[in-house]
């Protein structure tokens, strides 16, 4: 997760989501709200190559009033993590996009963000709303580019026409 993008403001828990988080065990408690944060901030869960700043480990960790160091050896692709994934997601209306999901979502691209040229970040700023829109968890930022240009590729065979998208340009946030 990276510090630009990640203000601490968007990590305070709200009465709602307190509630939810106090049914996890304490050893839990502080993965499970993070992972609800990180999840309403990136619309994906973290993984184990994501950085999650020690400050909003503690930022977190007050507002639980539980300790920060239960937080150093957290693996967020375990069996718990998936547990509390599919929590998260059915707390939040939410649900993991399939094969379905992506072809609209290529379709999409193509229909409506293709034609206007954009760049292969905003074309997955646009994919990223289009998961908030339709309250699908989104690709992880790499298989969201792949789709981007997935997308982009197939417009040109169809539409006969190139795109500004340059080797440089890319989804990883």
């Amino acid at each position: 997760m990276n510090k630009n993008n990640m203000d601490t403001e968007f990590f305070a828990l709200d009465s709602e989501e307190l509630r939810f988080i106090q049914s996890k065990h304490f050893k839990t408690k502080l993965q499970f709200a993070v992972m609800l944060k990180f999840f309403r901030i990136e619309n994906r869960f973290p993984d184990n190559g994501d950085s999650i700043t020690p400050e909003i480990i503690q930022l977190v960790s007050n507002q639980l009033e539980t300790n920060a160091k239960l937080a150093e050896n957290i693996d967020w692709e375990n069996r718990t993590s998936e547990r509390f994934r599919q929590e998260i997601r059915d707390f939040l209306g939410y649900r993991k996009a399939v094969i379905t999901d992506s072809e609209k979502l290529i379709a999409w691209l193509i229909k409506d963000v293709l034609p206007q040229v954009p760049t292969v970040p905003q074309s997955c700023e646009q994919a990223n709303q289009f998961f908030r829109d339709n309250k699908l968890e989104s690709f992880t930022p790499r298989e969201l580019e792949r789709y981007v240009r997935s997308a982009s590729q197939k417009a040109i065979f169809l539409n006969g026409r190139q795109t500004t998208f340059g080797c440089d340009n890319k989804c990883i946030r």
